[in-house]
């Protein structure tokens, strides 16, 4: 079973990144030592206060008061130091771990990552990670400091009476090898409360998203059902877990209760038999308190040790996601006549379905390449294949006549600009959004590209211009606004090759045209290809590409197309007879 798996196993990979900040564990450390000999000089000056006012001794009681307040005032001191360095190192480590973790995020293979729900991974970097940071902010320190503790309090209370100290912690390893054995399931069962939890994230950010789907259709029902049902599931794996907690809890009680009993009694006739003094036995009572508090908390904090490794085990498996490439590599591309070629192409998300089956494409630098056929056919797998999004099963992809791999990823992208069918805003500025293509721009370029892209008249209309805040996902501006900061970013790259899917499919009549004019501007001296989806858009193509059961059956220019009379021309007569009764229907 998972559970039995090692718990230093389990939190070995946070050792990487606590590691770069050891200095901080070590002065927690040294400021455990002295918080614990501050308790120690407390504990044993109000012995001596306790056996000095039985003898009306007034210098030993004076002494006795201003150790303790010296001690008092001392371990004040060290808590608040220590509250800070701990809290920092939690912060710290989690700021790692959660850069790192993004950064591998953004360079993993897309197939990997569309087969985890983005919940998920919301979830494994908010609330996981909220666990870890509390295992270092709170169960570490209690850990460092708790053996230090008990092993000084230990040997202070041997000094004073050996056999009482022996006698009465003598039933504590039994106690504790029953903790053990309660806590062991708690792994397991913390693995499925988070795991439940971020289902319910994930329902929440489709909710969210999805809001105007649930409206239209009335979904609140199947929305309330989902929540419901993924409610029971998190709410029965939490109940696992507090049971189990629960339990120790009552072993941690017994952990303190039972030495302090044994002591109590003991202790008590040793005091009327006049073999320890008063004061002595009270400082004993106290001592054991610094060693059952450890041992009972020891449970507790055990438990949700191994809680936070289940959560270690969630955020870690990020890591074992395939990346793409490796950035380090370089390739030479050199002009060349072909700017993009597939050579036998196989590919398909469903081995039974294949997408492209022997797909042969050649496209010169310069050339303005349209893509078109049915819903399904693939032409914008044929663009992801390309960005390297996908990997082809068989057969090659050439940019500038070398092969594209792993090795020349990022050096292709690089010579790519891509505006997507659904365009892409980050809750950043306009102007931020629009620097995305290329992060050194400044703000004339900016603007320059603004305007090209038919935006700039409607950004200035913005409350705060270009320093405008988006909202989630452009969320306040229309599809063709939004596809128009897509389109300046892409101008703003500067790319040699430049690639459109659907580009123009939610903009307005009027701003369709108006970017139509923008990408011929933009094509000179580019090479560019386009998924399209409206063919009037397309006519001005050097040449067409149709594509069907995953081959191309047709290439040419618009009126050579139309005129051969195949499935580029019934697809053309179609949608052109559908936008004659689209528009007699509106008149």
């Amino acid at each position: 079973m998972r559970h039995k798996k090692g718990l230093s196993l389990q939190l070995r990979p946070l050792w990487p990144y606590v590691r770069p900040h050891v200095g901080l564990a070590l002065a927690l450390i040294v400021f455990a030592t002295m918080q614990v000999g501050a308790n120690l000089v407390i504990a044993r000056s109000m012995g001596w206060a306790l056996d000095a006012g039985l003898v009306s001794d007034l210098t030993q009681f004076q002494a006795a008061v201003i150790w303790i307040i010296i001690a008092w005032g001392t371990l004040d001191l060290i808590f608040y130091i220590r509250l800070i360095f701990n809290g920092a190192l939690g912060e710290r480590v989690c700021y790692d771990i959660r850069a790192a973790a993004s950064r591998h995020l953004s360079v993993a293979k897309q197939a990997e990552l569309r087969a985890v729900h983005s919940g998920e991974y919301v979830s494994r970097l908010s609330n996981d990670l909220a666990l870890i940071r509390s295992l270092l902010a709170t169960e570490l320190q209690f850990f460092i400091r708790a053996p230090i503790q008990c092993v000084l309090t230990l040997c202070y209370m041997l000094v004073i009476s050996w056999k009482i100290t022996l006698i009465s912690l003598g039933i504590l390893p039994l106690l504790m090898y029953l903790s053990g054995l309660v806590s062991r399931p708690i792994s397991s069962h913390a693995r499925q409360a988070q795991a439940e939890m971020a289902n319910i994230t994930a329902l929440a950010q489709d909710a969210a998203k999805g809001v105007v789907v649930t409206k239209v259709f009335s979904l609140y029902s199947v929305l309330a059902r989902r929540f419901r049902e993924a409610g029971v599931g998190q709410a029965s794996a939490q109940v696992s877990l507090t049971a189990t907690q629960g339990k120790l809890n009552a072993v941690a009680f017994l952990l303190n209760m039972g030495p302090l009993l044994v002591l109590f009694g003991l202790g008590g006739y040793e005091v009327i038999a006049g073999r320890l003094t008063l004061g002595s036995l009270i400082v004993l009572l106290n001592l054991l308190g610094n060693i059952a508090w450890p041992l009972q908390s020891a449970a507790q904090s055990y438990g949700k040790v191994r809680a936070a490794a289940a959560s270690v085990e969630r955020v870690f498996a990020i890591f074992a996601l395939p990346i793409e490439a490796d950035r380090t590599q370089t390739t030479v591309f050199q002009p060349s006549e072909c700017a993009i070629e597939f050579e036998g192409v196989d590919f398909s998300y469903d081995s039974h379905k294949p997408v492209f089956a022997g797909l042969d494409l050649r496209i010169k630098s310069g050339e303005t390449i349209a893509v078109v056929g049915h819903s399904g056919t693939g032409k914008s797998t044929l663009l992801s294949l390309l960005l390297g999004l996908v990997e082809p099963e068989r057969g090659t992809i050439k940019v500038f006549g070398q092969p594209l791999s792993a090795d020349n990823l990022y050096q292709v992208r690089s010579m790519l600009a891509y505006v997507p069918q659904d365009s892409t805003l980050f809750a950043k500025t306009v102007r931020e959004n629009i620097r995305l293509g290329r992060p050194d721009a400044n703000d004339a370029e900016i603007e320059n590209v603004a305007h090209q892209a038919f935006a700039h008249e409607f950004i200035l209309s913005l409350p705060a211009g270009y320093d405008t805040i988006l909202g989630e996902d452009g969320i306040g501006l229309s599809g063709g606004q939004k596809q128009r900061l897509s389109i300046a970013r892409a101008m703003l790259r500067d790319a040699p090759i430049l690639l459109l899917d659907e580009a123009t499919s939610a903009l307005d009549t009027e701003s369709e045209a108006r970017i139509q004019e923008a990408i011929e501007t933009l094509r000179v001296g580019r090479t560019v290809l386009i998924v399209a989806h409206r063919l009037s858009t397309i006519c001005g193509a050097d040449r067409i590409i149709v594509i069907d059961q995953g081959r191309v059956v047709e290439e040419g220019s618009h009126n050579t197309l139309l005129d051969k009379g195949g499935l580029y021309s019934s697809l053309y007569r179609h949608q052109v007879a559908n936008n004659s009764q689209t528009t007699l229907a509106g008149a």
